[in-house]
């Protein structure tokens, strides 16, 4: 059987999007395994871009469960807005310094996307708590915010010292809805989906940016954020499917103990 030829556009865009610098270019694509056994240090940073790939398409939907999840209760009830208005912020500052740094798609592709869903998120949460107008204007706040930072109003070195509270941004963002959630005992409409999916993409997003990323304090942002995800997903688990069973079974016991009296 023939071989279909690739077109050398076509392999040089595969190659320089998948292929770090570093990495020798194969002759032909059936090398590339080879290439990439004999070379670890280019294994390891193919495996990352591969890994942001997929961090960026899985972005495009992670919020997509939470937004169905208000919209099906129509409610937000147990989301905390402070928390999703601060969690927006940082995705606004990283997003406008990654893009005026020059980094690849792949390292930060996903806070446009995600971004884009935190608007969602924050309208519908405004909307159901009866705020109609804030529903509108929160949002658009949001876009003149991100704009005025992208297209360089705001200087390079404000945005790389606002990247350097990442850390504080990630515990500000989800300190208050991991105390809410625990003096409620209920994780209300939040996604389970949503919670794994931020979880394990804050913890690709470590390995992704020791590879590709030479920031620190990003590096520490997610590692703090990939924590305190891991937390909220632990009490969405908790509350959602631990919890009660353990409550039927209090009751239960209580009952028969009645009987028994």
């Amino acid at each position: 059987m023939a071989k279909i030829p690739i077109p050398e556009e076509i392999l040089g865009q595969l190659y320089s999007r998948f292929l770090p610098s570093p990495c020798p270019v194969p002759e032909s694509p059936l090398d590339l395994p080879q290439l990439l056994l004999d070379d670890q240090e280019c294994l390891s940073l193919v495996l990352s871009r591969v890994l942001g790939f997929g961090i960026v398409l899985l972005a495009g939907v992670i919020k997509l469960p939470q937004i169905l999840s208000i919209v099906g209760n129509h409610s937000a009830e147990g989301i905390s807005v402070n928390a999703y208005m601060l969690e927006t912020f940082g995705y606004v500052y990283n997003l406008s310094f990654a893009i005026q740094m020059g980094y690849p798609v792949t390292a930060y592709g996903e806070f446009a996307l995600i971004l884009v869903q935190n608007l969602i998120v924050l309208s519908l949460i405004f909307y159901y708590n009866g705020s109609i107008r804030s529903s509108f204007a929160v949002p658009v706040a949001y876009v003149c915010m991100t704009a005025v930072m992208t297209f360089g109003v705001i200087q390079i070195e404000v945005l790389r010292a606002l990247t350097g509270l990442n850390a504080l941004t990630a515990v500000g963002s989800r300190l208050p809805q991991i105390v809410k959630n625990y003096k409620s005992g209920s994780v209300g409409s939040l996604s389970l989906l949503t919670c794994l999916a931020l979880a394990l993409g804050s913890m690709v997003r470590v390995y992704t940016t020791l590879k590709e990323v030479n920031e620190p304090t990003i590096l520490l942002g997610f590692i703090v954020s990939g924590s305190l995800n891991l937390t909220v997903l632990g009490q969405v688990i908790y509350y959602s499917y631990i919890k009660p069973s353990g409550s039927k079974a209090e009751e239960t016991k209580e009952k028969s103990e009645k009987k028994t009296n």
